[in-house]
């Protein structure tokens, strides 16, 4: 997700900027390297989301087409990295932005991102989404509350966007691999995914111009007089 962006720094360091697939991939994967070392010096909490999740799905690292990395945390932990780490510049390239609004935690179009993890040489950015108890507002969800999932499992969290999710489907989180580094994923990822992008997200190889290798577990870009048959598969 783009949306949300919180401070003036962030809005002018988080702007897009243009590049290959190998060189946005790359940029990225320096990316969440830098802020899986923050979040272990800091005991920062967070599990792949969003696209990020699907691109550990198919091959345990960023697809081709993503421009962002995407997070999940719980909505207390994204409070403490507000108290803590607002502002501040992570190994001289990474700023650190919490949206000053991620309190209220009902649905604002185009404000949904609660914080930002920026490098500030390339522009590209972790988008940090926190949940909380979908009964808005109140009782949060916090990392250390994972061991409850058993007495949890029927409540329903999420965040300020559409996404809903079973507590079961999320906690315990499982400890895995991403770009390399350790990364956290949820618990039930197939549903997790399914629910967000539907069945076909699991299963379909074809996506824009891309084909998915599985010999490989990798997206090839389709050039040439495949593409158009690619395009016409993936509507």
């Amino acid at each position: 997700p783009r949306r949300g962006l919180s401070g003036l720094v962030s809005k002018l360091l988080g702007l897009q900027v243009a590049g290959t697939n190998e060189e946005v991939t790359r940029e990225l994967s320096e990316l969440y390297g830098a802020w899986t070392r923050f979040s272990a010096a800091h005991n920062v909490t967070s599990w792949l989301a969003h696209g990020a999740l699907l691109g550990w799905y198919w091959g345990r690292t960023m697809q081709p087409w993503d421009d962002d990395v995407d997070v999940q945390m719980a909505w207390r932990d994204v409070a403490r990295l507000a108290a803590r780490h607002n502002g501040s510049v992570w190994e001289g390239r990474y700023l650190v932005d919490v949206n000053p609004n991620f309190g209220y935690r009902f649905y604002q179009y185009d404000n949904v991102i609660d914080a930002r993890f920026v490098d500030m040489l390339t522009g590209r950015f972790v988008d940090v989404t926190a949940l909380a108890a979908a009964a808005g507002g109140g009782a949060a969800v916090g990392a250390a509350e994972a061991a409850e999932a058993g007495a949890m499992a029927g409540v329903t969290v999420s965040c300020k966007s559409v996404h809903e999710y079973l507590y079961a489907e999320l906690f315990p989180l499982r400890a895995t691999t991403f770009e390399g580094v350790p990364a956290l994923v949820p618990r039930n990822v197939r549903a997790v995914l399914a629910q967000e992008y539907g069945e076909a997200s699991l299963t379909r190889r074809f996506y824009r111009w891309f084909a998915y290798d599985g010999e490989a577990r990798a997206w090839r870009r389709v050039d040439g007089l495949l593409e158009g048959l690619v395009r016409f598969l993936t509507g």
